[in-house]
C-alpha cells in the first residue's frame, strides 16, 4: 500500500470514527492530509494551500436592507473579533426557490469561503463593483444612489463598510461620514 493510499484509508477511518457531528472538520482534515502526502510524493512538499480562518461561534454582524431597481433584500455581514468581514448572507432576494435567488445564495457562500481562505476584500470588491446586469436602478441609499446590478450594490456597500479609503476612492464611493 502506497503512502497516498494509506493516508486516504486513515482519513476514511477517522470519518467513520468521528461520526456526523465532526464530519465537516474531518473531511477538511482528511483532504489536507491527503494533499500533504500527494504533494510529498510529487516533490511538492509544503504546497497544501492556505488555512481556513473559521468564523467564531458567537460573532457580531451587520444587517442592511437594500433596494435595487425595485428588488429588495437584506445583506448580513458576519465579522471576526477584529471587526473584519468573514461571511456574507443574502436574504429575501427574488422568489424563494427561483434560479435568481439560488445563484445569489451561491454567490454569498463562495464569497464567504473566499474571505475565510484569505482572499482580500479589496480584490473581491474591485472585481464585482460596477458589474452590469438586471435588475439595475435607483437604490434609495445616498451613499450608492444607483447600482448597475445587485452584485454591484453589494460589492460597493461592503467596500464602504469594510474597505479602506483607497478602495472607496478607487470605486468612486463617498460615505455619509465623509459627506458631512
Amino acid at each position: 500500500m502506497t503512502d497516498l493510499n494509506k493516508a486516504g484509508l486513515e482519513a476514511a477511518q477517522d470519518l467513520i470514527a468521528n461520526g456526523a457531528g465532526a464530519r465537516t472538520d474531518a473531511v477538511e482534515l482528511a483532504i489536507r492530509e491527503y494533499l500533504k502526502v500527494a504533494h510529498a510524493e510529487d516533490g511538492m512538499e509544503g504546497l497544501v494551500g492556505p488555512d481556513r480562518r473559521k468564523m467564531p461561534k458567537d460573532r457580531d454582524s451587520l444587517t442592511h436592507k437594500f433596494e435595487v431597481g425595485g428588488f429588495e433584500g437584506y445583506i448580513t455581514a458576519g465579522m471576526y473579533e477584529d471587526g473584519s468581514l468573514g461571511e456574507l448572507f443574502l436574504a429575501d432576494i427574488g422568489k424563494e426557490g427561483s434560479t435568481f435567488s439560488g445563484v445569489v445564495q451561491a454567490f454569498a457562500v463562495v464569497f464567504s469561503i473566499a474571505l475565510q481562505y484569505g482572499a482580500p476584500l479589496d480584490m473581491l470588491t474591485r472585481k464585482l463593483a460596477h458589474m452590469r446586469f438586471d435588475p439595475e436602478g435607483e437604490t434609495g441609499n445616498p451613499e450608492i444612489p444607483h447600482a448597475h446590478s445587485i452584485i454591484d450594490y453589494i460589492a460597493r456597500w461592503l467596500a464602504l463598510r469594510f474597505g479602506d479609503e483607497d478602495l472607496q476612492e478607487e470605486l468612486r464611493l463617498t460615505s455619509l461620514e465623509m459627506m458631512r
